[in-house]
């Protein structure tokens, strides 16, 4: 897997929970979750690279200083224990380098079944289709 930095000394944004649901749903919008699975991918290969981590942070960029957690730190991993997925704000994990900077990186997947359960059958038809396309 290659990694794609989505931004460097990033700083995560913060909106109300209201907010993040008025912005520009559509129909086929899915919920992203969490991929704790990947975030360790990406700390380890940065290791591997002699990267110098203090630590990484994982959660829910808009909502990141309620939703997110400390997932390594001196060394060690740790569990994610926050909201597992949104439909409005994005799974990102922040990597804090020794030397003060950071990386973000997009950190979620999606998975259709799941939500399926939160629209009604005729809904989740066309967001079948709509996937099939992509």
């Amino acid at each position: 897997m290659k990694l794609e930095v989505k931004a460097k000394n990033y700083v995560p944004g913060s909106i109300s929970f209201s907010d993040g649901f008025g912005l520009n749903r559509k129909l086929g919008d899915f919920v992203k979750y969490v991929d704790g699975e990947k975030a360790r991918y990406i700390i380890k290969k940065l290791l591997s690279e002699d990267k110098e981590i203090d630590s990484a942070e994982l959660g829910l960029d808009g909502d990141f200083n309620c939703n997110s957690t400390t997932i390594y730190y001196d060394g060690d991993f740790f569990e994610y224990d926050a909201y597992e997925g949104s439909q409005w704000a994005e799974p990102i994990l922040i990597v804090n380098y020794c030397d003060g900077s950071n990386e973000a990186y997009s950190c979620w997947y999606r998975n259709l079944e799941t939500t399926a359960n939160i629209v009604d059958s005729e809904t989740f038809k066309e967001v079948k289709q709509i996937e099939s396309k992509l």
